[in-house]
């Protein structure tokens, strides 16, 4: 049945079920008592990541209006069309992607925090923001040593002791876009190109080795990333500091304290905070865009 509400010139139309003598007359409402507990206490939340692949098809085609919602459109895109993790990405409510990668919800909050900085860039289109980002997730994943290439063997297997798909350590490795787009101004290379994804992968395996992350040509394994405490409590803040530490830093820093990285880190954020100011300050055509 449909109910019919009107106001002020407004009409909305919504759907509902109206059960009718679910119990005998005289006896205890058993089934309705049965149907208020399945509501109101079994029913569960829906996955956050389900959430966001739903959102976009309720727009029914309407131009994404926020960050959030262009946010959410690239990341079904790098999910479902392009880029490395094409198939690869989470949505656990029903069980699509891949064990051990990066849930579509955590990829889309980690885009939503980068758009600003491709729009400062001058990359203010969906496909050329998808496209940069597919190109920094590409340079990452091949600088790690551990990228897996879901089209040589069906589908794709991602190792137990892989951690360089985890949705936290994506998360940190995508926060490095400022100084990504950063390396790439300085070193005059066209953002959206063939040529950016080689300089940034050699740029990043540079600062993956000097936070002392990789390991004979390998990122550190899971086994190693737990015993060094990255996987617990704050560990990730430790991470992301560790790689924002070695962003500038021409030495090894594994063997600096937590305390003199933090605050190298802090240092480097505003420095390239800065750096982007001046360096995309100019009006100009967008690059690649």
């Amino acid at each position: 049945m449909i109910l019919r509400e009107t106001s002020k010139n407004t009409t909305w139309e919504i759907p509902a079920e109206v059960f009718v003598d679910l119990d005998k007359p005289g006896e205890p409402p058993r089934m309705q008592a049965q149907i208020f507990i399945d509501v109101n206490f079994h029913q569960k939340k829906v996955d956050r990541s389900l959430v966001t692949d739903l959102f976009p098809t309720t727009r029914a085609g309407r131009d994404p209006i926020s960050d959030r919602e262009r946010a959410q459109d690239i990341g079904r895109r790098l999910m479902l069309e392009s880029g490395p993790l094409k198939g690869l990405v989470q949505i656990p409510g029903i069980q699509y992607g891949v064990k051990g990668v990066v849930s579509l919800a955590t990829l889309v909050g980690a885009i939503e925090d980068v758009l600003a900085q491709l729009q400062r860039a001058s990359i203010t289109s969906m496909n050329g923001q998808a496209d940069f980002i597919s190109i920094a997730l590409s340079a990452w994943l091949s600088a790690s040593g551990r990228r897996v290439d879901p089209g040589k063997q069906g589908e794709p297997a991602i190792d137990s002791q892989n951690v360089v798909y985890q949705g936290r350590i994506l998360v940190a490795a995508l926060s490095l876009l400022p100084a990504m787009l950063l390396r790439l101004k300085k070193s005059r290379v066209t953002l959206l190109s063939t040529e950016a994804e080689n300089n940034l992968t050699e740029w990043l395996r540079d600062v993956i080795t000097r936070a002392g992350f990789l390991k004979a040509g390998k990122f550190m394994d899971r086994k190693g990333f737990k015993r060094e405490g990255y996987l617990g409590s704050g560990g990730i803040g430790r991470f992301r500091n560790r790689l924002w530490g070695s962003v500038f830093e021409e030495t090894d820093i594994s063997r600096w304290s937590d305390e003199r990285i933090a605050k190298l880190a802090a240092a480097n954020r505003e420095l390239v905070a800065e750096s982007m100011r001046k360096a995309f300050s100019e009006k100009k055509a967008p690059n690649g865009a």
